[in-house]
């Protein structure tokens, strides 16, 4: 052979060689390759935690145990099912959002809260991480998913936002009890309380309410108007004369329930209308205690306004707040009434009068205000009580406290002094003015014809008139003077006028 044939030869062995030694690096990898699938495939399917490959198309390529134990499916079933399949429809949209940008590679991987549905259709909360691999040569990448079940994790949150937000809104709940509250305690005079409250809840927006509505007492058969806030005088003439059954009120105050009206120009039961009305929402709340209903508190809402649980629950709150304020009010009044008046007459008796008294001498040394004092007395009282008896003194005491309030103004006052005595305050009248006061009063008397058992009787009074003048130095020299003419009366006869008159000096 010659030296080319040789060197030929060589260089064939030695391709053959390098050759071999190729072949046998990409059979050690492919080894490997195989190694690190089994690995993989392995750990894939004996992980305790779901994972599942999903392709492009959203279908189910493969899935491990413990992913088909999460969703109660067998690996048959769910390889015949997508991704959508097993995603509650309230999610869905968010996972396609998602599921796009991974495919674009936009973002490397996706992490969130998803609300799937098992088999059995029972909801399950996921916490899904998922992300973009590749395949093998000439298939289409697909999303690789690690699942775990976050059902009681997220139920838990929930929780603690549903405690958190039932939290909040009890203290703002508080916050507004603690405000009308406030509004209802800075005074005790019945009218005032309630205008303040009312003003007070029409102003917050949790009720969601319009700066208009009323207040309402009930008193015996009737529901009397106490406090109102921007309504037109035509609303308050439909209202003045309420029966304690009629219309909504009506039927709050009788049932003592909270009642409703979502249109007040379509519900029937809103009978009352009035001009200018114009269509409204009613919710009506009774004031109760825990012993009885003392009112009613209406409000206006927006035609069709809903008026949740929360909001009626609140309101019902505010009506058993109002209703003892306006309770204890009413109790104060009572208890005023009877430490300023007589319990037999009605009348004022000297406490009051001692009030009225030093608030017309103030007038009178102010601003020269002038006002004048009668004294009654009713005449021979002794010897009737004798001959009609003490309770039949009493009801004719009863009857001249009646006449004489007749016969008086409203800024006048009536005061039983003592025994059958009575006093009248009358403010911004003189003497002469007077005089005709107590001469009208003695005609009126004189001619009554007193009912009494057992049979009709007559009476008389003698009065004396004195008037604050510059010689008049406080409330006990007025009453003596007129005291003084009292007698001066009953020395001439009885049944006469007498006035004080200061005698000229010697």
């Amino acid at each position: 052979m010659t030296k080319t044939g040789r060197t030929h030869a060589g260089q064939k062995r030695a391709a053959r060689g390098i050759d071999s030694g190729s072949g046998h690096s990409c059979q050690h990898e492919l080894e490997l390759l195989r190694e690190s699938e089994e690995r993989f495939r392995k750990i894939f399917e004996s992980n305790p935690v779901g994972m599942a490959l999903v392709g492009l198309d959203f279908r189910f390529i493969h899935a491990n145990l413990a992913f088909c134990q999460l969703l109660l499916y067998s690996l048959d079933e769910l390889t015949r099912l997508t991704l959508l399949d097993v995603t509650d429809p309230g999610d869905m949209n968010k996972e396609l959002a998602f599921a796009s940008k991974l495919a674009k590679r936009e973002i490397p991987f996706y992490h969130a809260n998803e609300r799937w549905l098992k088999k059995n259709s029972e909801p399950l909360w996921v916490g899904l991480t998922t992300t973009l691999i590749p395949r093998k040569r000439g298939d289409s990448p697909c999303f690789f998913l690690i699942t775990e079940d976050v059902t009681e994790r997220v139920q838990n949150e929930r929780k603690m936002v549903k405690q958190r937000r039932r939290l909040l809104m009890a203290v703002e709940d508080l916050r507004v009890i603690n405000k009308i509250a406030g509004a209802a305690s800075r005074t005790i005079e019945i009218n005032e309380l309630l205008q303040t409250a009312l003003a007070t809840i029409t102003e917050l927006e949790v009720f969601n309410v319009w700066r208009q509505g009323g207040i309402m007492i009930l008193a015996g058969q009737q529901l009397i108007p106490a406090a109102f806030l921007n309504l037109p005088d035509t609303f308050l003439e439909a209202h003045r004369h309420l029966g304690a059954s009629d219309c909504l009120c009506g039927e709050a105050a009788t049932s003592g329930r909270i009642v409703y009206c979502s249109s007040a120009f379509d519900d029937g039961q809103h009978c009352i209308r009035y001009e200018g009305m114009k269509n409204h929402a009613d919710v009506i709340v009774p004031l109760k205690t825990s012993a009885r209903i003392v009112g009613v508190m209406f409000l206006h809402l927006s035609a069709g306004a809903f008026m949740d649980r929360r909001r009626r629950r609140l309101l019902s709150i505010v009506g058993s707040l109002l209703a003892n304020a306006v309770a204890n009010a009413q109790h104060y009044q009572q208890a005023k009434h009877k430490s300023l008046h007589d319990p037999l007459t009605g009348l004022a008796n000297r406490n009051l009068m001692d009030v009225e008294l030093a608030r017309n001498f103030a007038r009178n040394k102010r601003a020269g205000e002038p006002f004048s004092v009668i004294m009654i007395d009713l005449d021979h009282f002794k010897d009737f009580n004798d001959v009609h008896g003490h309770s039949c003194g009493d009801r004719v005491l009863v009857d001249i406290a009646q006449l004489i309030s007749g016969e008086i103004r409203e800024v006048d006052l009536g005061v039983r002094y003592g025994g059958e005595e009575f006093l009248l305050i009358l403010p911004g009248t003189g003497r002469t003015e007077a005089i005709e006061v107590a001469e009208r009063i003695r005609r009126k008397i004189a001619g009554f014809n007193l009912n009494t058992a057992p049979r009709p009787a007559h009476i008389t009074v003698s009065l004396g008139v004195a008037d604050c003048d510059k010689g008049v130095a406080d409330a006990r020299t007025l009453i003596a003077r007129a005291d003084s003419s009292l007698y001066r009366a009953k020395e001439k006869g009885r049944n006469k006028v007498e006035t004080w008159l200061e005698l000229p000096a010697a």
